[in-house]
Formats: structure tokens, C-alpha cells, sequence
């Protein structure tokens, strides 16, 4: 939560940084940018160790780095610093002591039935987290300075997180992560039987894992995940999450200004919208065990959608303001969830790292694009509007896109398998 929590809520530093620098928007929203690149980057590497070696050495690792990270940031006097400090460092530290680690160690501990619901209680630690940390960081940045928040956060990352992480975190036995889904899932279309899931299904985690003790190398799983339909369509609809999540997470705080509403009135969305996301990381989890991925998960799409058009042109005080950003934000964590739990359905135990990194590498290179485009986009036009409206287009066409998934072979079924490639015992 702390990790995390200094993350996103790096959205309450932004006016701060450009008042004491003299910086532009863009030129503040670039260490985010790098952040998102290199947090990108390193995610198919992470993945392979982590499928190889186990999370819980990558975690502990990402922690102190992440710790680094912020007192560099905290020492910052010209942008480069902060680039190196926040946007390499602490976004490197974030393939390892990010999502992909605890994701893995989840949706290995638990079964089918219970994997998205407990997946969103993993997910739901960062929202939780931005919930308390970004009102936090606004009080010490006003009382004290941005230098010393960033302090406070790398003492509590070193003295406080890594112990515990060190003490709690521990790779589920091997025989239980290498245990198929159960026969009866029946997710990909939001209803049975759509793509033979009944039949498949029992099948689809245990793919991969058949191909490696069947001798299949790295690089040819790697070249079958690539080409699977499903992650292809997942990895194409998660660019405008990271489009538009990200660039609402870095500038959802200075936006309050273009509405003519305080600081404090920002800092409190920040905090709104991630007590939003908590309850949508919870209820997405387990709708989408109940009724369906897919269809929960264009769902979430659609309601971002909606949020940013109300950004847009539906804001007129601060209720609205806070309800914008809550529809923009709260489905964030519930898409994210859901994804996370179809690629390890999908791709299976063994190589469930390497997938959500290739999803998360592609996810990234929008988180990239999104904050600083949008910082740019304001210094040239003076307004957040062109982003918004680009952001709504984004997530409205990834809504419709995850609704295809349904139609289109998992990983282990017969139309499109991980294995190497021989004759098929049947039609």
C-alpha cells in the first residue's frame, strides 16, 4: 500500500513541483511518463523470473529500490533528478514490487470460483492505499514541502514495508500452483459453453504448463502467447486503460484549478475516486466470477467511458466534480482485476508472470503516452478537454473490443493451443 500509494498519488505533487521549478505541465508530467515506460519495460522480464524463481525475492528487491527511488526525488534540484529518481528507479522497482508479483501469487493460492473476488482484494490495496496517502501527502506538502513528503514516504517504505513483506510474503507451494482450473469454470463469454469452455476449460491453465514439461521452450510459449486471439484482444483494449487511467491518475488533482475549484477540493478527488476503486475492485472481482469476464469487464470500460465525458462537459461545482471523477476512476481497479484473473485462465500457472507482463508491457506503453500527452496537450490548448475526449473514445472502443473475446479460442482449446504444434487426435 505504501509502494503503491506513493505512486499514484504522485498527482498531488504536481502543482507543487511546478510552482517551485517554474516547470511546465508537460515538463512535470514527464518523470510519471517515465515511470509508466520503464514500469513497462521491466514487466516480461519480471514476469519470467518471477514464473521461474518465485515473487516474493523480486518483491523484496522492488521494495528497497522503490525506497531509493523517493529519497533521490526528495533531493531533486533540476528535472533530471526527478526523471532518474521517480521515473527510473521507483518505475523500474515497480515490475517487481508492483501488481504482476502479488497478481501471481494470488491467482496461484486460489481456485476459479473464488479467483476474481480475491484477486480484487489484492487489487484493491492501491486505490486503498491513494485513499489515505494522497490527503496525506497534500497536508505534509502544504505544511512541510514536497521535499520532505517524499522523505516521510521513502523512511516508510524501508523501516516499514520491507519488514513486513520480508515476514508475510510467501510463493504458494508448487503442487498447488500447478493445480488445472476447475472443469466447470465458464468465464470467456459471460455465459457456458460459448467457446466449448466446458469442455476446455478444465484444460486452459494446464496448457502451457504441458508445453514446458513437454520440452517447449521459453521463446516458443512466449511466440504462442503473442499470437493467442484472446490476449491479443485483452493487450489492444488495456492501451486505452493505461491512455486514460494514467493520465487522469497524474493530472485528476491540478484539473480542479480548470473548474475553478481549489486545491484541496482536488487532493479530496483523488481521495473520492480511490475509495471508489476499492469498492470497484471488490464488486468487479466477484460480478465477473458470477456472470462473466467479458462482460463485467466492458462494463467497467463503458463507465470509465462515461466519467471522462462528464469531465468533459457535465462539471459545474464540486459535487459533480467528485461524481465524474468517481465513474472516470472507480471502475479502474475492477478492470484491472478482471484482466489480470483471464490471463492467468488463459495462459496457466506456470506462465502466468510472463503473460501479465506481455498485458502489462502493452498497458504501459499508454500509461506512457497518457500523462505526458495530456500535459501537452494543456500547454498548447489551455485546456484538459481534447485529452478527455480522446480518453472517452479509447475506453468506449475497448468495451466493445473485450465483448469479442467471447468468440475467440483461450490458450489449450483446440482452435488455438500452446502446445507445439502436432497432429490432432481430433476433428
Amino acid at each position: 500500500m505504501l509502494i503503491s500509494g506513493g505512486r499514484i498519488s504522485y498527482t498531488v505533487f504536481v502543482l507543487p513541483l511546478m510552482e517551485y521549478f517554474d516547470w511546465s505541465r508537460a515538463q512535470v508530467s514527464l518523470p510519471f511518463s517515465i515511470s509508466m515506460l520503464m514500469w513497462g519495460l521491466g514487466q516480461p522480464v519480471a514476469g519470467i523470473l518471477m514464473d521461474r524463481y518465485g515473487a516474493r525475492a523480486l518483491i523484496l528487491v522492488g521494495i528497497v529500490q522503490t525506497g531509493l527511488g523517493f529519497l533521490i526525488s526528495a533531493a531533486a534540484s533540476e528535472l533530471w533528478h526527478l526523471n532518474f529518481g521517480y521515473g527510473v528507479l521507483v518505475g523500474l522497482a515497480a515490475t517487481s514490487a508492483g501488481q504482476i508479483g502479488y497478481a501471481l501469487i494470488v491467482a496461484k493460492w486460489f481456485d476459479g470460483p473464488r479467483r476474481g473476488f480475491a484477486m480484487g482484494i489484492c487489487m484493491a490495496a492501491t486505490p486503498l492505499s491513494t485513499l489515505i496517502t494522497a490527503p496525506l501527502f497534500y497536508w505534509v506538502i502544504i505544511s512541510s514541502g514536497w521535499r520532505v513528503a517524499f522523505q516521510g514516504l521513502a523512511i516508510a517504505i524501508l523501516v516499514v514495508a520491507f519488514p513486513l513483506a520480508w515476514l508475510v510474503l510467501h510463493d504458494p507451494h508448487s503442487s498447488r500452483a500447478a493445480a488445472p482450473a476447475p472443469k466447470s469454470l465458464a468465464w470467456a463469454a459471460g455465459t457456458a459453453g460459448t467457446l466449448g469452455v466446458e469442455e476446455s476449460a478444465g484444460t486452459t491453465a494446464a496448457a502451457v504448463d504441458a508445453t514446458s514439461a513437454a520440452g517447449g521452450s521459453l521463446g516458443a510459449e512466449t511466440l504462442a502467447l503473442i499470437r493467442n486471439r484472446s490476449l491479443q484482444l485483452l493487450a489492444l483494449a488495456y492501451v486505452s486503460c493505461g491512455i486514460s487511467g494514467f493520465f487522469f491518475a497524474a493530472h485528476l488533482a491540478p484539473m480542479a484549478g480548470d473548474f475553478g475549484l481549489s486545491p484541496a477540493v482536488g487532493a479530496a478527488a483523488v481521495s473520492i475516486f480511490s475509495a471508489a476503486s476499492v469498492a470497484g475492485s471488490f464488486l468487479g472481482g466477484a460480478a465477473s466470477d458470477r456472470y462473466g469476464r467479458s462482460r463485467v469487464l466492458s462494463m467497467t470500460f463503458l463507465i470509465r467511458a462515461i466519467g471522462f465525458l462528464g469531465l468533459a462537459f457535465a462539471v459545474f461545482n464540486t459535487p459533480t466534480y467528485y461524481l465524474a471523477a468517481i465513474l472516470a476512476g472507480g471502475p479502474i481497479f475492477a478492470t484491472v482485476t478482471i484482466i489480470n484473473t483471464m490471463v492467468y485462465e488463459i495462459a496457466g500457472p506456470r506462465r502466468t508472470g510472463l503473460a501479465i507482463g506481455l498485458i502489462l508491457l502493452i498497458h504501459q506503453l499508454g500509461a506512457t503516452v497518457g500523462p505526458y500527452a495530456g500535459g501537452l496537450l494543456y500547454d498548447i490548448t489551455g485546456s484538459y478537454l481534447p485529452m478527455l475526449l480522446a480518453a472517452a473514445a479509447f475506453l468506449l472502443g475497448s468495451s466493445l473490443l473485450v465483448r469479442r473475446i467471447g468468440d475467440t479460442a483461450v490458450v489449450g482449446t483446440r482452435k488455438e493451443s500452446c502446445r507445439t504444434p502436432q497432429p490432432s487426435a481430433q476433428p
